[in-house]
């Protein structure tokens, strides 16, 4: 199967497709082709226009041909995507979703639950796809705990609510040997009072994400058994849970009641698939105790299923 992977160097972005890409690698043959590309400007934007409307516009590349599928992640990566779809006759698929307008064009959308969106070509998941999945190899008295930041016009960010959230945990058990890990969204000074706990407690160490390179976050999800997010970090809550780890969330000030994090925090909490302080770690919140997710499988089944059935098995 001859995959073409539009990217847009976007990690967050580029997870999500090559978590589905692992997933076809796992039931079948896969050779993938990357088309790289970046934020267009507006006159960018134009010509990506007319290349979907005229698809002779996009220059012919060898190293595409006799592909059987595209997929994306990204609003700089549809136009691409779907001129690749229209000019090789192949299926487009994207994750997230892609704007009403555009929506239509492609043979799929996975979009997040919590996005609440509806339509005959969106497959609703649990969080977006991703690369994790459980190795088995987490270690008992092992933590992590990771911390977002500022959003602005999504949640309100008390810095002293949040550290103090962190110390009851860290404090509670402190046999279990705690990673705490900031984010690009972490104020420097939250950042500071957190490395605090660092300098002050010997069973904690604490993590700038600047410190942090690509594959360390994977690494320790295959490393923790409990791990505790802020619930704005919605990506690494969902990684965390497939990665197996036992998920508890830091819920946070929502500016409205109708945002998605909001949304998503109330699912995964009826779900029982996490805690939300003040509760703590419960045995039927562990990986064993619900469903094992891995949404980048299911995907990648699901496409083989429905586009591919010879290659599904």
């Amino acid at each position: 199967m001859h995959i073409i992977a539009v990217m847009d160097g976007r990690p967050g972005h580029e997870k999500q497709t090559l978590g589905i890409i692992a997933g076809l690698k796992a039931r079948t043959g896969v050779h993938v082709s990357v088309v790289r590309t970046s934020r267009p400007s507006p006159y960018r934007r134009i010509v990506n226009g007319l290349t979907v409307a005229v698809p002779f516009l996009y220059p012919q590349k060898k190293e595409l041909q006799g592909a059987d599928l595209v997929l994306c992640t990204g609003s700089s990566t549809h136009f691409i995507a779907l001129t690749l779809k229209k000019k090789l006759g192949i299926p487009a698929f994207c994750c997230m979703h892609p704007g009403s307008i555009l929506r239509s064009f492609f043979d799929c959308c996975f979009v997040p639950g919590h996005d609440g969106k509806k339509g005959d070509n969106i497959v609703t998941t649990a969080g977006a796809p991703n690369m994790c999945y459980d190795k088995g190899k987490h270690m008992p008295g092992q933590g992590l705990v990771l911390v977002g930041g500022v959003s602005e016009g999504e949640h309100y960010w008390i810095e002293e609510k949040v550290v103090s959230m962190v110390q009851a945990v860290i404090s509670r058990d402190t046999r279990t040997h705690w990673v705490i890990a900031s984010s690009p969204r972490t104020p420097a000074h939250t950042a500071e009072s957190l490395k605090m706990f660092d300098q002050n407690m010997a069973n904690v160490d604490f993590v700038d994400f600047k410190d942090t390179w690509p594959g360390w976050i994977e690494t320790q999800y295959d490393r923790a058994e409990t791990v505790w997010v802020t619930s704005d970090s919605i990506s690494m809550i969902y990684e965390a849970m497939t990665a197996g780890c036992r998920v508890n969330i830091f819920p946070m000030e929502w500016s409205s009641k109708e945002k998605k994090f909001k949304r998503n925090e109330e699912i995964l909490s009826q779900q029982k698939r996490v805690n939300v302080f003040p509760e703590y770690d419960r045995t039927d919140t562990a990986s064993g105790g619900v469903e094992k997710l891995n949404e980048a499988q299911r995907i990648a089944d699901y496409i083989l299923k429905r586009w591919f059935p010879e290659n599904s098995k």
